[in-house]
């Protein structure tokens, strides 16, 4: 697989909503997350 091939797919995995993360994403958590921090 190319490099472009595995970040299209991290992108829609990072993108998809959690039901474990009351339907929010693993990028919005993240991103939050380094709200905090800053």
């Amino acid at each position: 697989y190319t490099q472009h091939e595995l970040d299209l797919v991290a992108a829609q995995l990072n993108n998809r909503p959690r039901k474990t993360l009351k339907f929010k994403t693993p990028k919005e958590i993240i991103e939050r997350g380094v709200a905090l921090t800053d």
